[in-house]
């Protein structure tokens, strides 16, 4: 668990500069937030602007040549992209909390209510999104160059973004369901995390598979 961290830790150190950057791009959320007067558009943005993050340390190492320094370190491949998991969970988890705390500042500008299902299930939703992109991008990124990989990671984004809006305008939720999430609005952050989750577990099994095949 220690050299897992320790990968962290060189994630997270190879990329800062670029993170403090992409940090900085959160507060176009809060700008279209407030233009439209919507606080959880600004959240959803947030987390929508995470999945392109996440990826930017295989930009960053792949232009440093830093999978050299990687070969020389007492670091197992199954232990690297553990960690390279690892590191892009916290970061959703820090663009969720800075993402959650900017909507609340727009709603008190704009003096715009927050109603909490609407909250719980943008941030459930928002969060599985991210997580889908990242276990659909983390293999490729791992088995091709960055330019080819991030244009075939994107695909399923735009293919998800269409499903939505033809189920948006085609799927209706029922009163009783509505009413059902309101008496048990704890559910929506337990099964959006539990499904977030089980999508990064299953991709890094993928990844190590790719890695392997790599290296035959």
């Amino acid at each position: 668990m220690k050299r897992i961290l320790g990968a962290v830790k060189l994630d997270l150190m190879s990329v800062k500069g670029s993170l403090k950057i992409g940090l900085l791009f959160l507060f176009i959320p809060s700008f279209i937030g407030i233009v439209q007067q919507q606080p959880l558009l600004t959240l959803g943005i947030a987390l929508l602007l995470t999945s392109v993050m996440c990826g930017i340390v295989f930009q960053v190492h792949e232009k440093n040549h830093l999978a050299k320094l990687y070969a020389v370190l007492p670091l197992r491949k199954s232990e690297m992209i553990a960690g390279r998991y690892i590191y892009a969970l916290l970061l959703m988890c820090v663009n969720l909390g800075t993402g959650t705390i900017l909507s609340f500042i727009v709603s008190r500008i704009t003096g715009t209510g927050i109603e909490w299902l609407s909250f719980w299930t943008v941030l459930a939703i928002g969060f599985v999104y991210c997580c889908f992109m990242v276990s659909v991008g983390f293999p490729l990124y791992l088995c091709f160059e960055y330019q080819k990989a991030y244009a075939a990671a994107n695909i399923p984004m735009f293919l998800v973004a269409m499903a939505a809006i033809v189920l948006g305008k085609n799927v209706h939720v029922s009163g009783e369901t509505i009413r059902f999430f309101y008496d048990h609005i704890a559910l929506l952050p337990l099964f959006g995390a539990a499904l977030g989750l089980a999508l990064l577990c299953v991709s890094m099994m993928i990844s190590n598979g790719v890695y392997k095949y790599k290296e035959l």
